[in-house]
């Protein structure tokens, strides 16, 4: 995965193109509409309260209080490292109706994300599937753990500037791993507001934000 970033730097470098890179999981694809509802049947929601009701509440599976179990914990790192899965996970949030766009106006140079590296093929067949721009897949190598993985994926942005200018994501925790003088624009989907000391943090409740946000940002 080394050699791929650097590579990719070193392409987009010498070709002279400066581009944006995106998340995938709940930023592109609706991976949680397909885990909360599983994991309520499975595991229990004492709330009573539905999926979408639930997402808004915790945003990710670990805030849910009563999901803090190890049978939680191996049920999830199982559907995290399982290929299949990833094809058949929804488009969030007209997500496939805007990037067309938004890559006409700054192209998509990668995708970036948490995923491990054992579900490339998956996630590759999905962004196809959907008609997402055709660009490097980048994901989390075996040696970083989990639990290092937005640490793992700020060091790549902040070494790809500036050659990549943007990064769309719905995970603000990257941005406690980025450097404060850090340049580059985040375009932070599902967020309405959000206080940062990175001076281009750029908060999008929807898809049709990002697409205006970064319309304005690389006019």
């Amino acid at each position: 995965m080394l050699k791929d970033i650097i590579k990719l730097k070193k392409q987009l470098s010498g070709n002279k193109v400066k581009g944006i890179a995106l998340d995938i999981d709940e930023t592109l694809s609706f991976t949680l509409n397909n885990w909360f509802p599983r994991l309520q049947e499975k595991f229990g929601n004492p709330e009573g309260l539905n999926t979408i009701e639930l997402i808004r509440k915790y945003r990710y599976v670990q805030n849910v209080p009563y999901w803090h179990s190890p049978e939680v914990f191996e049920w999830v790192v199982e559907n995290v490292y399982n290929d299949a899965l990833q094809e058949e996970l929804e488009v969030i949030g007209e997500a496939d109706k805007y990037l067309p766009r938004i890559h006409k106006i700054k192209p998509v140079v990668a995708y970036i994300s948490n995923r491990p590296v054992e579900v490339t093929k998956g996630t590759q067949a999905w962004l196809a599937k959907h008609g997402f721009p055709k660009a490097p897949l980048l994901l989390r190598p075996n040696y970083i753990h989990y639990s290092l993985a937005n640490n793992w994926k700020a060091t790549v942005l902040d070494y790809l500037y500036p050659e990549i200018e943007g990064y769309v994501d719905d995970n603000y925790n990257v941005l406690t791993h980025l450097p404060e003088d850090y340049p580059g624009h985040i375009f932070l989907y599902d967020m309405k507001e959000y206080d940062s000391k990175i001076k281009n943090v750029h908060p999008c409740p929807t898809w049709e934000s990002v697409y205006l946000a970064i319309k304005q940002t690389f006019k």
